[in-house]
This record gives structure tokens, sequence and C-alpha cells, in this order.
């Protein structure tokens, strides 16, 4: 084992039979008096699994992103949420190789009438550039995406949205795509929906519950419940 085995490994080290590395730097700014946040995040990670007897891979990933929280006034905030990803998948199976690079913006307002209600109305765009066994993909991504928050009273929260996103390629283009690209959205209308809701029943059991909602190239009416009772003693 070397230092670029280990560092910078790749599918044809000898000796080698799995590595991983990940690393992450996150920069937040919060004015102390005031309600203003901004975060910059970096994130990068490698895997890579030689000599199996299924796949042998080396996946790349690497993402930047921005969130903004600018109060406009008491009950109006402004959110912006930028980000770029890029995804490099060798594969010993050709069927397998894919890459994908694109930027995502989901911007909007949310109303606050007071700490148990809030609102929220955003703007969905982006791009996707890669290539796969499906066929080389140039798409545009735009849409709207709703959202509610509600906090009944001590007893927990409950969330939901639903949002229209509509994936176009700039040309001829594949039916469907990778699910690395696009945020996982699929060529034509993608609508999604969730809802999702905390609740504390005694001071030591809390139920969790989650519906989702997915209708695309993809996912026809798929609608999926998750449930979980957690105690503590």
């Amino acid at each position: 084992m070397t230092y670029r085995s280990v560092m910078l490994p790749t599918l044809d080290d000898p000796g080698l039979n799995r590595s991983r590395l990940s690393g992450q730097t996150e920069l937040r700014y919060a004015p102390g008096k005031g309600r203003r946040r901004v975060g910059l995040k970096g994130a990068g990670s490698r895997d890579v699994v030689s000599q199996s007897i299924q796949e042998s891979r080396d996946r790349l990933r690497r993402e930047v992103s921005l969130n903004w929280e600018e109060p406009l006034n008491d009950t109006f905030i402004m959110i912006v949420d930028l980000s770029r990803r890029a995804v490099n998948h060798e594969s010993s199976f050709a069927s397998r190789a894919r890459d994908t690079d694109g930027w995502y913006s989901q911007s909007g307002l949310r109303w606050r009438r007071d700490r148990s209600m809030q609102f929220g109305g955003d703007l969905i765009l982006g791009g996707d550039r890669g290539t796969s066994v499906l066929g080389t993909h140039d798409v545009n991504i735009k849409g709207v995406e709703l959202e509610t928050l509600l906090f009944p009273g001590r007893r927990g929260r409950v969330d939901g949205s639903v949002g229209m996103i509509v994936v176009k390629h700039a040309g001829n283009g594949p039916a469907f795509l990778p699910p690395e690209a696009a945020r996982g959205l699929q060529p034509g209308s993608n609508l999604k929906a969730s809802a999702t809701a905390m609740l504390n029943l005694t001071e030591s059991l809390m139920l969790n519950l989650n519906t989702t909602y997915l209708h695309d190239a993809v996912h026809e009416n798929f609608l999926m419940f998750t449930g979980e009772l957690r105690a503590s003693f």
C-alpha cells in the first residue's frame, strides 16, 4: 500500500480492494443581532471498488452550494439556494458508466405569520449535461414548488410540499436519465408531493410519519408511506 493508493486510488492499483475518501468544508455567516443566514459549502467524495466479483467502479462526486436567507421584514424572508454538482462514474460494466455535470437553483419567499405557521413558494431553474449508456443528454429544468410548515403547539411539527417541475432536452435526447442527472428528475413533467409529521405522543414516545407521491416518466402514481415509533428511557 502506497501514499498514491490511499490519496489517489485507481482501479489499476494492485492489492487495492476498496477505498473511500470524502471531505467537506462549510462557511457560515450569521450576524449576532440579525436574522440573515448565509452558508457556503463544498463537498467531494471518491469511492473505488476493485477486484470485485460484481461491479468494479471508480465514482467521483463534487458539489458546491450556496444558501442565503435574507429577511425582508418581520413576516417575509427571501431564500436563495444555488448548487453545482458533478458526478463521474467509471465501471467495469460499460452499461453502468456515466457522467453528469449540472446546476440547480431553488429560490423564493417564506411568509411567517407567527412561530406556529409558515408558507412559501419557490421558483426552480437548472440544467444538466452528461453521457450514459442511454445516450447524451443536455436538459433544462424549470418548475415551481409550494410548501408549508406547521407547529401544532408543543406536540411536534408538520411540513408538506408539492411541486411541478418540467425537464426538457435542448435537442434530441434519451427518454430516461441516469439517477445522478437533473437531481433525479426525468424528461417531461415531474409531479412530486410529500408530507412529514413528527409528533410527541408523550415525554418518552415520538411518532414520525412520512408520505411521498411521485409521477414522472419512471414512476407512475408512485405512493409510499413510512412510519417510525421512537421510545426513550
